[in-house]
């Protein structure tokens, strides 16, 4: 729906003041250039970006979800099957992590986390998969998180189709994540699966995920199809959103169902607040606003890291306390 590298420039931009000068620096990865001038109407606005060191073993779910935790509420100290990243949108979670992780917050940059990390809106956690880890709310407001992440499909569906079936799936009701909401707990979070769908082969790890807002002023679109490096998931937040896909594969449904449809090539789908699509890698389309105000759609991008060039996490404990 937007070109990738207007997506990864403007990623780059997010973190912190870490530009491609210092990576470079270091392994001699060439800077990338500077961000290419968003379409007339159109503003791409970088949320969070994070790598996954490793991940499950193909095929895997890739899904984005919505966790608000009221004051008091927690998680299970548990680990999840598959690596996720957690932004907070308001308010302020604890992380108490039982193993390596990365937190980022934009005014330092990606740093190492183990232990306990206080994190607010605007910053994010990367935790790896298999590490134990809980988020709680300790304040007296309200904090929500977007959460994106890969889990194992046998643990999303109970059952592992094959490489050639590529079965998406949508909000898919029931994912084990360290977000689930647990029994018992007063006051209880929720957890609300917004868009996702089957990933049936994996490069190898390391992979980079990139969380991104894309808004469109009345009338506005992208003036020609763009193709990304890995699979995209969309979600529509408000307006309505009119979606072509030029080639390859890719899925759309509508909110508050589990049903999905396979998307038409060169023909358009309306999408509505609350619906979503997900793209297979390699798959080309375009999207505009046919509303009559403003729309804005949430998308999360899997892609090789070499993509994004994803600046590592400092090494050096005295750069900035992860402690909160």
């Amino acid at each position: 729906m937007r070109q990738l590298s207007l997506i990864v420039a403007l990623a780059m931009l997010m973190v912190g003041g870490i530009v491609a000068q210092s990576v470079s620096a270091q392994d001699g990865t060439p800077a990338p250039e500077a961000p290419e001038p968003t379409a007339p109407g159109q503003m791409t606005v970088p949320l969070a970006i994070g790598l996954f060191e490793s991940v499950p073993d193909a095929p895997v779910a890739f899904y984005l979800s919505l966790a608000t935790f009221p004051p008091g509420a927690s998680t299970p100290p548990e680990p999840d099957p598959g690596p996720s990243m957690t932004y907070v949108q308001s308010g302020q979670l604890r992380f108490e992590i039982e193993g390596p992780a990365t937190v980022t917050r934009l005014d330092v940059g990606p740093q190492p986390a183990t232990g306990e990390v206080t994190v607010g809106a605007g910053d994010w956690v990367v935790v790896p998969m298999g590490v134990p880890f809980r988020v709680l709310n300790e304040g007296s407001e309200y904090a929500v998180a977007l959460v994106a992440g890969l889990l194992p499909l046998e643990t999303v569906t109970g059952a592992t189709p094959s490489a050639e079936e590529a079965t998406p799936i949508a909000s898919p009701e029931g994912t084990p994540s360290a977000l689930a909401s647990p029994e018992g707990t007063t006051p209880e979070f929720i957890f609300e699966p917004l868009a996702g769908g089957v990933i049936t082969e994996l490069p190898p790890a390391p992979l980079a995920v990139a969380l991104l807002r894309l808004t469109y002023d009345p009338g506005a679109g992208d003036p020609i199809p763009s193709q990304n490096a890995g699979p995209l998931i969309g979600y529509v937040e408000n307006g309505q959103i009119g979606y072509t896909l030029a080639s390859g594969q890719a899925t759309t449904g509508k909110a508050g169902s589990l049903e999905f449809t396979e998307a038409p090539v060169g023909q358009e789908v309306i999408l509505n607040p609350g619906d979503w699509l997900f793209e297979q890698a390699g798959a080309a389309s375009q999207g505009r606003n046919t509303d009559g105000a403003g729309a804005s759609v949430l998308l999360a991008i899997l892609a090789p890291p070499d993509a994004f060039l994803i600046p590592q996490p400092t090494t050096d404990p005295a750069a900035s306390p992860v402690a909160g």
